[in-house]
C-alpha cells in the first residue's frame, strides 16, 4: 500500500510540472505569512464580496490546516469549490497543458469572451493571482505552518489536481485543449495534469467534442495525426464518437506568444461554434477533424477511412493451393 501510495504522489508532481507555470515551481515551499491577506486581496479585485471571500478563505484554509501535507486529498478542496463553483459554460472549457503564456494572453483579449481557462475562473484565478505563494498545514501544532519550510508541496498540487478534475467534470459540449506539439514525450502525455485529470473527466453525451489546438514552429514537433495525438484520437474517437476530436495546427512557439497568432487560434474556435461535421460521417474509428475532413486510423485510407491500408497477407501453403487450382483449369 505505501508503495502504490509512493508512485501516486509521484505521477501527482509529474504532472504539476506540465501544468502549472514555470514561475510557480519551488525547491523551498513555505507558507508566507501573509497568505490571508494575499487571498483577501486576489479574491476582492476579481470583484467577490467580502464575505465570499471570507467564505472561501475558510474553506480553502480547512482543506490543509492541522494536517500532514502528504495526506492531504482532493475530496479535501471540495468545500472550496462549493463556495467557487466551476461553471465554464457551454462549448466554453479551454484547457491547457505548455501554453500558460498565450492563455494569459488570450484571457486579456476580448475577442475570447465566452471562453473559460484557469486564468478566468474564480477559483483558480485566486490562487492564481497569489504569486509564488505555497501552503501547508502544522500536523503538530495545528493550523498554517507559517514561516518555515513545508515536509512537501503536495498540498499545492493537490489543489490543482482537484482543480482539472472539477474543470473536466463541469465542461459541457466542445472542450478546447491548447497544446504545445514541441513538448518532450509528445503533446499528448497520460501523466500531465490533462492526461491524468481533466480528459479522463470529460462526460460522453455531456461533452460532445474536444478540440486539439496544436501550437509548433514549422517542422518542428508533432502535427495533428502524428506520434502521441494519434493515441488521443482513437482515445476521443472511443469515448464521443466519430464527430467527438477535432485538431488543428497553428503556427508558432508555444512559450513566446508574441511568436502566435490569436486570429487564428480565434479563427478555430469560431468554425468550431458555428458547427463541424463530416457528410457522410467517418468510418472505421476516423475522427472529423475539421468540417468534411477525416483523420483516419492508421490501417484505413480514404475520403471517409472507407479503405482498408492493411496489405493481406497470403501464406504460402493458401498461395500454393490457389495455384493448384488454377493449374487444373487448363
Amino acid at each position: 500500500m505505501r508503495v502504490g501510495f509512493v508512485v501516486l504522489l509521484a505521477l501527482i508532481a509529474a504532472a504539476l510540472a506540465g501544468r502549472r507555470p514555470s514561475s510557480r515551481l519551488q525547491t523551498v515551499c513555505r507558507t508566507p505569512s501573509d497568505l490571508q491577506e494575499r487571498f483577501n486581496n486576489s479574491c476582492m479585485n476579481l470583484g467577490v464580496t467580502t464575505s465570499g471571500c471570507n467564505e472561501g478563505w475558510n474553506a480553502f484554509m480547512s482543506a490543509f490546516a492541522g494536517k500532514d501535507p502528504n495526506n492531504v486529498t482532493l475530496s479535501d478542496y471540495n468545500d472550496y469549490f462549493n463556495v467557487f463553483p466551476l461553471m465554464p459554460g457551454k462549448n466554453a472549457t479551454l484547457f491547457w497543458s505548455g501554453t500558460f503564456p498565450t492563455v494569459e494572453e488570450i484571457a486579456n483579449d476580448t475577442r475570447f469572451n465566452g471562453i473559460y481557462s484557469s486564468v478566468d475562473l474564480i477559483a483558480s484565478a485566486i490562487i492564481n493571482n497569489l504569486g509564488d505563494a505555497c501552503w501547508c498545514g502544522d500536523p503538530i501544532n495545528g493550523g498554517i505552518l507559517y514561516n518555515s519550510t513545508c515536509p512537501s508541496d503536495n498540498a499545492v498540487t493537490v489543489f490543482w489536481a482537484d482543480f482539472s478534475t472539477q474543470l473536466g467534470n463541469n465542461s459541457e459540449g466542445i472542450a478546447f485543449w491548447l497544446a504545445t506539439g514541441e513538448r518532450s514525450g509528445g503533446t499528448y502525455q497520460p501523466t500531465n495534469f490533462f492526461g491524468l485529470y481533466e480528459f479522463p473527466n470529460l462526460r460522453p453525451g455531456v461533452v460532445t467534442r474536444l478540440v486539439v489546438i496544436d501550437i509548433h514552429r514549422e517542422g518542428i514537433g508533432e502535427a495533428c495525426g502524428e506520434g502521441s495525438l494519434i493515441t488521443l484520437r482513437s482515445k476521443s474517437v472511443a469515448k464521443f464518437g466519430s464527430n467527438g476530436y477535432g485538431c488543428y495546427e497553428v503556427e508558432g512557439d508555444a512559450r513566446d506568444p508574441p511568436s502566435i497568432s490569436l486570429t487564428d487560434i480565434l479563427d478555430v474556435v469560431t468554425e468550431e461554434w458555428k458547427g463541424v461535421s463530416c457528410s457522410p460521417p467517418c468510418l472505421n474509428g476516423g475522427a472529423c477533424i475539421r468540417n468534411n475532413t477525416c483523420e483516419c486510423a492508421v490501417e484505413f485510407s480514404g475520403t471517409t477511412c472507407e479503405n482498408s491500408s492493411v496489405p493481406i497477407k497470403i501464406s504460402s501453403a493458401v498461395l500454393f493451393l490457389v495455384l493448384l487450382i488454377m493449374w487444373s483449369q487448363f
